[in-house]
Formats: structure tokens, C-alpha cells, sequence
């Protein structure tokens, strides 16, 4: 639904200061730069737990985004062919509470769940998010009721960067690491760090896992788990598996390979990448009948 039947629908329903509230809350955006980092960090967990099942219709139906004409604004994932959404507020402060100030969060709440149901979302999830465990806790306990069949509080913790926040939050770490081949420290920050800035790059406009990832993908890191090809092409794997004492699988996107009890190893390049089309291309070409014919490719 555009803005403006969002802004007319508000103004009817709540008053024309409530609307001035939203329009203002829009333009304004995150107060500072931890808020905003703690918004693209949260951003970077949901992206990279969502990547595994990038090849099912769930996650060509969905798209993510931030800072667009709603109440809870911080991330929207909204599924658009089962109408439904899940929004997050993210509040990286100490002083949160439902109803603290002139602009409570419970009434953000109360009014988005209104604003869903009028453009059709029939499934509205809504969620606090806070750095602070304790704080959580509190707020789960003093939580209203009328707003509870909805809406939840979740912990997420914040330590400033995202290598910091790697150590402090292991759910962020744990949907990074599952990513990569070897879950090493400097990969899995990497990682992040390219997500991140595919998130950027975008500015909060609606667009899908896919995309994303694709965009990842493009600046070539050879330690990603999860590829589009899943299998050897037919004729190299009959080739390989006549091989005397060879054996061979390919594991979260990478060959890996064994030739009896005293060598083994893996390719360091992807399935899914120009180098593994290449070493295709030179097993058909060679046609090796045993280990030493194709050794120098496993190097």
C-alpha cells in the first residue's frame, strides 16, 4: 500500500499527531551511530541464518528491509504471498521501557498491528530487541497484555564492532560460522563484514536473501559452504569413482577427497566456481585411471 493511504489511514484512525509522529519517526531514523550499527549487526544475523535455504521458495518470497513507513521500523520481513510480517524495534540503551516517554513503544506496537491488519497482513509478529540481558528479562515481565499475542522481547547483545559483537553474541558468530567451510575467526568476520556491506549498499529498500548473497558471492570468498551446485557432472564422476583407492564427497560446497590411508585433502576453491569448472573440464580431458594421473589437480 503506498505511504499516503498508510499516512491517511493513521491520521483517521489516530489522530493527525500520531501521523505527524510516524512521518517524523521515518525521516529521522536511528539516533546514532551505535543505534545504526546495532541495527545493520541484527540485520547481518537474520541475512546469514536465512542463507541455507536460499534454494527453497521460502526465501525467493521474502523481503527484508529497514526504515520504511511503519511503527516498528528497525527490520521488516515480510513473506509476500503468506501475508505475513515480522518487524523488529532494536533499542541499544539502557532507559527502554514499554511505557517511558511521550512516544511509548507499546503504543508503537498497539498501532502497527492496527496498520497491518488494515493494508491485509493477516500475521503480524512484532519484537523488542535489546543488548542488555537483564534488561530483557524486565521487559518480558512488565510486558502489556493486550500486546502479547503479537509481540515478544528478544536479547541480542552489542559490543560496538562487528568483531567485538563476534564475541559477545553467539548467535550472531554460530549463523556466520555455519557459512563457512571452516568456521575460522577471520573468515567468519569476513564474512560479515561483506554482508554488512551488502545490506548497506542497499539503504533499507526491499529486496530478497537471494539478492544478497548473490552480491556476497560476487567478490569471490573461497570458504563459503553453501553453493548452487550440488553435484560432479555425471561423466567426471564415473571417471573418479573407478579410480583404485580413491574416494571423494563433496562437503558444504567443497571437494574433499581421500586416496587410500596416506593422502587426503580438499580443492580451495568452491564447486560452485570458475576453478572447479576448470578442474572438470581437465579430468574429462585426461581421463585418469588411477591416482598419479590426476595428483597435480588435487594440489
Amino acid at each position: 500500500m503506498p505511504d499516503q493511504q498508510v499516512l491517511d489511514y493513521v491520521t483517521q484512525s489516530f489522530g493527525g499527531g500520531v501521523a505527524t509522529y510516524l512521518q517524523r519517526k521515518n525521516t529521522g531514523g536511528a539516533a546514532g551511530s551505535k543505534g545504526i550499527q546495532y541495527e545493520n549487526l541484527y540485520a547481518v544475523y537474520h541475512i546469514s541464518r536465512m542463507v541455507p535455504f536460499i534454494n527453497l521458495d521460502e526465501t525467493k518470497r521474502l523481503n527484508i528491509s529497514t526504515q520504511t513507513l511503519d511503527f516498528v521500523d528497525d527490520l521488516i520481513i515480510e513473506d509476500r504471498f503468506a501475508s505475513s510480517r515480522r518487524q523488529y524495534q532494536l533499542k541499544n540503551t539502557d532507559n527502554v521501557a514499554w511505557g517511558a516517554g511521550k512516544n511509548k513503544i507499546c503504543d508503537d506496537f498497539r498501532y502497527q498491528k492496527r496498520v497491518n491488519k488494515h493494508i491485509g497482513i493477516e500475521h503480524t509478529r512484532l519484537a523488542l530487541v535489546v543488548p542488555n540481558q537483564s534488561k530483557a528479562k524486565a521487559l518480558r515481565k512488565h510486558q502489556p497484555t493486550d500486546i502479547n499475542g503479537f509481540s515478544r522481547v528478544e536479547h541480542f547483545g552489542f559490543a560496538e564492532t562487528l568483531s567485538a559483537t563476534l564475541q559477545v553474541e553467539p548467535k550472531l558468530y554460530e549463523s556466520l560460522a555455519d557459512l563457512c567451510v571452516k568456521p575460522e575467526p577471520s573468515k567468519i568476520d569476513r564474512l560479515g563484514s561483506l554482508i554488512m556491506g551488502e545490506w548497506v549498499a542497499r539503504l533499507g529498500a526491499p529486496c530478497t536473501i537471494e539478492e544478497i548473497w548473490e552480491g556476497v558471492k560476487r567478490h569471490q570468498p573461497n570458504y563459503l559452504a553453501y553453493a548452487t551446485q550440488t553435484e560432479l557432472k555425471p561423466e567426471v564422476n564415473k571417471l573418479l569413482v573407478q579410480i583404485p583407492g580413491f574416494t571423494f564427497r563433496l562437503e558444504k560446497g567443497f571437494f574433499v577427497w581421500q586416496y587410500r590411508e596416506c593422502d587426503s585433502g580438499e580443492l580451495n576453491y568452491p564447486i560452485d566456481s570458475e576453478d572447479f569448472k576448470e578442474f572438470q573440464l581437465q579430468i574429462l580431458a585426461r581421463e585418469p585411471r588411477d591416482f598419479e594421473d590426476m595428483e597435480d589437480l588435487l594440489v
